[in-house]
């Protein structure tokens, strides 16, 4: 062990998980596992997904520096002390608390893309919460003690306020984006966004009485909070706001090894159901296909877009044929009776002129066009449908829906 003194019994608490090396090795592996595979195998780069890879790589470094085995060989075979790999473990906090905050920013903003500024700033601020830990932290490594054990030091405070703030704002975006994707989303979306408020919520609660007990601790107010922080406590705190990040990253790699080993047969079936009702939709209107570079649909890289690209052309045919409707229809609850009138919405929108979706508008929009189940069943309904009788009108399209979405593929 490089240097001469011998660290106390309160920083080898603060550094040290409680849990035994066996039980949260196995865990932790499975997260590294998850996310190098999602990092270099999946490659997904979409920018959210970008910045959620790189808030797992900082905790689960983090948190595998707080096994012992680890820890001891790093003070073993380098010259930092255990007091250094504690200031690092908060450096880390700091990068993933940074990195939690551009996901928020990113996963609120309309293309998952920030400007410039905002990377130099998060940089700048990592850079100085680092710098201003090593500094504060510098009398505690120099006596190889916790620096809770320094108390009415202004020290205690400042260091632990350094760590943990910036999670707060990043826990507050992510909050709101969380309440407004349960209020509209699928009943899988909302218990994930459940189980990740959860996690939220438990660590705000813990970042607030970190900050408040150290700033008391460097009043010199006598209290519980003088009593430093047990490793089963910091367990407590840290692994219930890590462990539902792993599991919302399993299905991924799940569904990704699945495709790969052609296992992934609900997806195709999936997609076959929807290919009669996606056909006749677009055989009616296909100014509304997506244009795409280099072939058709079947060009796509992944079954996964391939099927996101035709529900989006679904989707949109839909309300765009409805708007031929009789201002009075209304859209039946069963999915048979959605399949007949698009049905006979496709017809009007075929032999329609071209103020006549002017006149008419929405009479009931199709909200259920929106809503992946409802549009599953619809397609179900679509192959055994009655056909609608035949219109006296010219077939000719208008105008007005000339050239709305791009080339056709």
């Amino acid at each position: 062990m490089s240097g001469e003194t011998v660290p106390s019994a309160g920083l080898i608490s603060q550094t040290t998980t409680a849990i035994p090396t066996p039980v949260i090795g196995s865990i932790l592996l499975v997260a590294w596992i998850v996310v190098l595979y999602r990092l270099c195998v999946i490659r997904d780069r979409r920018p959210t997904m970008t910045a959620a890879l790189w808030y797992a790589i900082f905790i689960l470094t983090y948190a595998s520096l707080r096994i012992a085995e680890i820890h001891w060989w790093i003070v073993d075979n380098t010259p930092l002390r255990l007091g250094d790999v504690r200031v690092i473990g908060a450096m880390l906090q700091v990068c993933a608390a940074t990195a939690l905050l551009l996901l928020a920013l990113r996963w609120r903003s309309r293309t998952g893309f920030l400007p410039r500024r905002v990377w130099v700033c998060a940089a700048v601020i990592v850079t100085v919460l680092s710098v201003l830990l090593v500094i504060v932290h510098i009398p505690a490594s120099a006596a190889e003690i916790a620096v809770e054990e320094m108390r009415g030091s202004w020290c205690v405070g400042a260091y632990l306020t350094l760590h943990s703030f910036m999670y707060l704002p990043a826990e507050v975006t992510i909050a709101v984006t969380l309440a407004q994707m349960a209020r509209v989303g699928s009943l899988r979306r909302r218990i994930l966004a459940g189980l990740l408020s959860l996690a939220i919520v438990l660590s705000a609660i813990n970042l607030t009485s970190v900050m408040a007990g150290g700033w008391l601790v460097s009043a010199g107010v006598e209290g519980p909070w003088n009593t430093p922080r047990t490793s089963a406590r910091n367990d407590v705190a840290l692994y219930p706001t890590l462990i539902p990040w792993m599991i919302a990253g399993i299905p991924g790699v799940v569904i990704h090894l699945r495709r790969v080993l052609h296992l992934n047969r609900r997806e195709r079936s999936r997609r076959n159901a929807l290919e009669p009702l996606w056909k006749s939709l677009t055989d009616t209107a296909p100014e509304y296909r997506l244009a795409i570079p280099n072939g058709g649909v079947g060009a796509l890289p992944s079954t996964t877009e391939r099927e996101h690209r035709v529900r989006t052309e679904i989707e949109d045919i839909i309300f765009a044929v409805s708007r031929f409707l009789p201002a009075n229809r209304e859209w039946p609850v069963s999915a048979a009776g959605r399949a007949a009138v698009l049905d006979e919405a496709c017809a009007l929108y075929q032999a329609a002129d071209s103020t006549s979706a002017v006149r008419n508008g929405f009479g009931v929009r199709p909200e259920w066009a929106t809503d992946d189940d409802a549009v599953d069943e619809v397609a179900r309904a679509w192959v055994g449908r009655p056909k609608p009788p035949p219109l006296n009108a010219s077939r000719e399209v208008p105008s007005l829906r000339r050239g709305r979405r791009g080339a056709s593929v």
